[in-house]
């Protein structure tokens, strides 16, 4: 990453964007040091670091976001699908403070977060988003995730012990791979 932005040039790159366990592309959960690296790396450069937690999000990997896992707090995260677990189409984008203080500091039309789509704002996705998030918390699925996937590891620890077809297991939580 490093080698990248020298490369590249730090003022060229506004931010880096990563899932903090690749999803779609294999779960492939990164080493332990590795989310506070590249917050490390990003502070160092002035580069915002984005999570994509669509996928990692609210519980799935035994914590409210894949970033808690490792203790970084990233400058703005994208969400979706388990705001609603499903039920309705809704995503969000959640941005920190230093992000907002950048928009309200800019008194020009250009730091207004002025945007909006056809079906933006649909009061039954928002009424599905909250009813969602508040059986996430009470049922704590980011606990029981926690708990069940040491479960499902041990399970799928065992096929791969029983079956040489089975190359690899490896997650966090209830997101795992079976490869």
């Amino acid at each position: 990453m490093e080698e990248e932005i020298a490369f590249q040039g730090a003022d060229t790159i506004a931010a880096f964007i990563m899932e903090p366990v690749l999803g779609a592309g294999g779960v492939i959960v990164p080493p332990d040091s590795f989310m506070k690296l590249v917050r490390e790396i990003c502070d160092r450069h002035g580069i915002l670091m984005i999570a994509d937690e669509v996928v990692t999000g609210f519980g799935r990997t035994g914590a409210w976001s894949g970033s808690r896992l490792w203790g970084v707090k990233p400058d703005m995260m994208t969400m979706a699908k388990a705001i609603t677990s499903g039920y309705f189409p809704l995503g969000a984008t959640l941005i920190g403070e230093a992000v907002a203080d950048a928009f309200e500091a800019d008194t020009t039309t250009f730091g207004s977060i002025g945007h909006g789509y056809t079906y933006s704002g649909h009061p039954v996705c928002w009424a599905a988003g909250i009813a969602g998030l508040a059986e996430t918390r009470r049922l704590k699925l980011d606990e029981n995730a926690a708990a069940r996937g040491k479960d499902l590891a041990q399970a799928l620890a065992a096929l791969k012990a029983k079956h040489a077809l089975v190359g690899d297991v490896r997650g966090k939580g209830l997101m795992a791979a079976l490869e």
